[in-house]
């Protein structure tokens, strides 16, 4: 029995027809669904896929703490202390300055460059009412300075170097496959700092769902590299360009 699939060729370059979706998407909104109803060209006829993607991002608005932190760590001579932390995005310089008490100031040089290490006084630190201090910091939930040595590099952006994003109207983001659309990286400059707009058109080749010949609403997701919600305190803009060919 013949198990071979065949496969259909469609020339993308020429296109006969394109559509454009443009969505704004609010501030602290990782799963966004906005209605359209537009028609868009009969699967049985034409070959539909989003060609392009146009993204903007104002990084100034991500917050690498964004819920309330609570760190508790205990000294040598046994006293518990208990620090909170605000929302907002804390850099190199803030950690040096605000975790002092219980961390050593972080080397931005050197072959211990950005490894964050316990201070001298303190017996064990919990991190496990602060999520993301740990994840930025690449410590475990409960650090005992005896028992563990960092040596992973902190991670400023606690995840949140990668901004990916799912659209419901692609074969990619079904319930059954959970290819992204496209991956936004997110980047600062030498000090570890965000606040600059990142903007870019990628050229893509991404099919729309078959049996669609009306986009009643679109449903757009946008996760972390590790698939938690993103959430940025200022607006996304994505721009998707349709693109339809004949079939022959």
């Amino acid at each position: 029995m013949d198990s071979q699939r065949s496969i259909t060729f469609v020339n993308t370059n020429l296109p006969v027809d394109n559509n454009s979706l443009t969505f704004i998407i609010p501030p602290n909104t990782p799963d966004y669904m906005v209605a359209i109803n537009t028609k868009i060209p009969s699967y049985k006829h034409y070959y539909r896929h989003i060609s392009e993607v146009t993204y903007r991002v104002d990084t100034s608005g991500i917050y690498n703490i964004p819920s309330t932190q609570t760190v508790v760590y205990k000294t040598f001579d046994n006293a518990v202390i208990s620090l909170s932390f605000d929302t907002g995005f804390y850099t190199v310089h803030d950690f040096n300055t605000l975790f002092s008490v219980f961390m050593k100031p972080i080397a931005l040089s050197g072959p211990y460059a950005y490894v964050a290490y316990a201070a001298d006084t303190v017996k064990s630190i919990n991190l496990s009412k602060a999520p993301y201090i740990q994840t930025m910091l690449r410590w475990p939930a409960i650090y005992e300075p005896v028992s563990f040595t960092p040596t992973l590099p902190v991670d400023i952006t606690a995840g949140y170097d990668m901004m990916v994003v799912y659209a419901s109207i692609v074969r990619q983001s079904t319930e059954n496959n959970r290819t992204n659309l496209i991956a936004i990286p997110i980047t600062s400059d030498a000090n570890g700092l965000l606040g600059k707009v990142i903007s870019n058109t990628k050229d893509i080749i991404t099919p729309l769902l078959d049996g669609m010949d009306t986009i009643a609403s679109v449903a757009i997701r946008l996760r972390t590299y590790d698939d938690k919600p993103y959430l940025i305190n200022t607006p996304v803009f994505l721009n998707f360009k349709l693109s339809f060919a004949e079939r022959r």
